[in-house]
């Protein structure tokens, strides 16, 4: 940078006469005042103006402090953007940017600031000073024009709610920090407004109707009699809850509860299954339990619908008869927690279980997706990532009932990975204990080569979700469309966005062809690689695991939950671990990826376990 530059850039923070007279004991007479603040003045604690305090920002700022930097140059390039304060009191108001800064600021932004587009998105606008980029810094974002066809102002800010938080601007942070994240410029398009519409259509208040009324079927004498009868055995009676009917749903929770009966059944204990009517993915109502109706399946045979109060009373029946009860919790949408603790109540049980499959239990948002575009990790409910979520206005009520239901029932918490325990504890709620049950586990039998022909094929396994991290795929295949060293395919249902030219698209149904299909199509279409790159903290990750037992090599994204550990933990020679879409797509531009996947690979199966039973067996 010449001197030059930084006057302009330091134009109004930097002023001669102030220094000269606070540096009088150190400047030379034949020495730029400028240049000598740059060098030296700064490093002894000398103020360029009465507009900014060295000392100060040094203190604010330890990154610049540590860094070594000349705490103005970093203010007026970068602090002004990130909202950091000049002084311990800011003049109001502020210093307007001057032209060096907004210069400065230009030419970091190029690849993305384009005036005639720009412009174009409102004939009115017209910049009293004629500079249509300063007019975007300081205005335009605020009022959600982008500053071009490649970054989206108002998808960024949704989709990460730190940047809206912090009231900076959204291009000059992606540029700044952004990019290197990984974080997304401009979405694909059709992709995240179906997440970004479907997120707020289904909060709107006209949604959240009343539980509608269904008959019972069932009388509480009659249940507890059929409960008695059960073939099971004698062991205690399982009491589980989850969102639906699992043998008549499809889905990861599904699988474990029917893994679970069916342990339960071979170790004697009768199992007895409730779903809510309906089943609604949000907390139900605290509504009269004579009226809020469940549907009850006892050793996988539907038996009919109750109303909450008559389980109860059904429940006391079955305590009379000196049979204890186990409670087994693995999902409360549907529910009105305040029914469920009164059953577990009711049933004088043994202390309960409560499962974190997913993170419901923290917010409506059960994969903790801001809008079901952007992780947020669950955030406390005042943040300001959750004022911009479709899911916040209601999480405080939810996060209240849930804590309280934690606080009355005190339950013992499971989870099928330790990073989804760590992410449930941040919340804070009442438990009597926690432990990790995993919900498979892989059996390899045989090990071969890795393939070393070429085109290599790269997979993604599953539907064509954001959550489960098709977005990036789907750039990923479009960047490689014309390469003839990869082929693409994707494993799963094809039901979303229209894919890249070129992708092999391969229908997978495990509930026709059985829980290993994903396993025997990965193996059949001789996969080479797996992206695994969830946008969202998965709790388990069947899928990771399935790679792994077809033979494949799976990249993972670091901060994507159980992924990579489910790698690291199983076949750490069969995996990578990165941190950003920048290192993804990187990797598949060079020439490292051959030679990784060349390494000895092992096959196997994915052995279901047996859910809660294996925890109770283990723990008395």
């Amino acid at each position: 940078m010449t001197l030059d530059e930084a006057r302009a850039l330091t134009h109004g923070y930097f002023q001669e006469a102030f220094y000269r007279h606070a540096a009088r004991e150190s400047l030379p007479a034949d020495v730029d005042p400028l240049l000598h603040f740059l060098t030296v003045g700064w490093r002894l604690g000398l103020d360029p103006g009465p507009a900014f305090d060295v000392a100060f920002y040094l203190e604010a700022n330890p990154d610049v402090a540590s860094a070594g930097l000349n705490p103005l140059l970093h203010f007026v390039r970068f602090g002004y953007w990130e909202q950091r304060a000049p002084t311990r009191t800011p003049a109001e108001p502020p210093l307007a940017p001057n032209a060096g800064q907004v210069q400065f600021a230009r030419l970091l932004c190029s690849a993305y600031f384009d005036e005639a587009y720009y412009r174009a998105q409102d004939p009115d606008l017209t910049p009293t000073d004629g500079n249509a980029f300063r007019h975007f810094l300081i205005r335009g974002w605020r009022e959600g024009f982008d500053p071009g066809p490649k970054f989206d102002v108002h998808a960024y800010l949704t989709a990460y709610g730190d940047v809206a938080a912090s009231n900076q601007n959204p291009l000059l942070h992606f540029v700044r920090y952004g990019e290197q994240e990984g974080r997304v410029a401009r979405p694909p398009t059709d992709l995240w407004s179906r997440e970004l519409d479907r997120a707020w259509a289904e909060r709107a208040p006209a949604t959240r109707s009343p539980q509608p009324f269904a008959p019972e079927t069932l009388d509480p004498a009659t249940l507890a009699e059929l409960i008695r009868q059960s073939g099971a055995g004698q062991g205690d009676l399982v009491l589980a809850f989850s969102h639906d009917d699992y043998a008549e749903s499809t889905g990861g929770v599904q699988n474990v509860v029917g893994d679970e009966q069916r342990a339960a059944a071979a170790s004697g204990r009768p199992y007895l299954h409730i779903s809510p009517m309906p089943d609604v993915l949000r907390l139900a109502e605290n509504v009269d339990p004579s009226r809020a109706i469940v549907q009850l399946r006892l050793d996988g045979t539907k038996r009919g619908t109750l109303a909450v109060a008559g389980l109860a009373t059904a429940l006391r029946l079955v305590r009379a008869a000196d049979r204890h009860v186990q409670p087994i919790v693995h999902h409360l949408a549907g529910f009105a927690p305040e029914h469920v603790s009164d059953l577990i109540a009711a049933a004088a049980s043994r202390p309960p279980i409560v499962w974190v499959h997913d993170f419901f239990t923290l917010c409506e948002s059960h994969a903790l997706m801001r809008n079901n575009v952007a992780y947020c990790g669950g955030p406390p409910v005042d943040a300001m990532g959750c004022a911009i979520c479709a899911y916040g206005p209601a999480r405080a009520g939810h996060v209240e009932r849930l804590r309280s239901f934690f606080e009355r029932c005190n339950p013992d918490v499971l989870a099928p990975s330790a990073s989804a325990l760590d992410t449930w504890r941040g919340m804070g709620y009442a438990h009597r204990s926690g432990g990790v049950v995993p919900l498979a586990r892989l059996q390899f039998d045989a090990e071969r080569a890795g393939r070393a022909s070429h085109p290599l094929r790269v997979a993604h396994l599953g539907g064509r979700s954001l959550m489960k991290g098709w977005a990036v795929f789907d750039r990923l295949m479009e960047r490689h469309a014309d390469d003839p060293r990869y082929e693409f395919y994707q494993l799963g249902w094809r039901d979303g966005p229209r894919a890249a030219a070129g992708l092999r698209a391969v229908d997978v149904d495990t509930r026709a062809h059985g829980r290993s299909a994903m396993i025997h199509a990965v193996r059949d279409h001789a996969i080479d690689v797996v992206v695994c790159w969830s946008a969202c903290a998965e709790t388990f990750c069947f899928t990771a695991h399935e790679a792994l037992a077809g033979g494949a090599f799976v990249i993972a994204r670091r901060d994507a939950g159980n992924v990579w550990p489910a790698v690291r933990d199983n076949a750490p020679e069969q995996g990578l671990v990165l941190e950003t879409d920048a290192e993804l797509f990187a990797l598949f531009e060079g020439d490292a990826l051959p030679e990784l996947i060349a390494r000895p690979r092992r096959f196997g199966e994915l052995v279901p376990g047996c859910g809660s039973i294996d925890w109770l067996d283990a723990h008395g």
